[in-house]
């Protein structure tokens, strides 16, 4: 049995139409493996199904400037301040790093009782 949830009834009509993306991930099923093999193998694997529509959810939800990606990758390998994060980017992160964290990826803090401290960013998402 397969049990879908959304709150976004048009998103959740377009994935079960005939199109939609819900026959695209079906159609990778195995019947021959296991169902964890088949949960797995969209998921942890670099070619993987849903790791690629990661980047289409990303672009649906932010602008045509891109270089999104980069940067979440840096955050999520460990940089956390803005330096860092440009560094390991490799690219000017200013407009980026402000999209990501309106759009609800990215998170803000401030260590408490720093008075003049950078901030440190985190994905928003555990």
């Amino acid at each position: 049995m397969l049990v879908l949830t959304g709150s976004a009834v048009s998103v959740m009509e377009e994935m079960l139409g005939a199109q939609g993306g819900l026959h695209r991930h079906l159609d990778q099923w195995d019947q021959a493996a296991d169902v964890q093999t088949n949960l797995n193998r969209p998921a942890y694997q670099p070619a993987g199904l849903l790791v690629r529509d990661a980047l289409d959810i990303i672009g649906e939800d932010l602008d045509w400037r891109g270089g999104y990606e980069p940067v979440l990758a840096a955050i999520g390998f460990g940089a956390r301040r803005r330096s860092r994060i440009a560094g390991r980017a490799q690219q000017r992160i200013d407009y980026t790093l402000e999209r990501l964290r309106r759009a609800g990826y990215v998170r803000r803090t401030v260590p408490v009782g720093s008075i003049a401290a950078d901030p440190l960013y985190e994905i928003a998402d555990t």
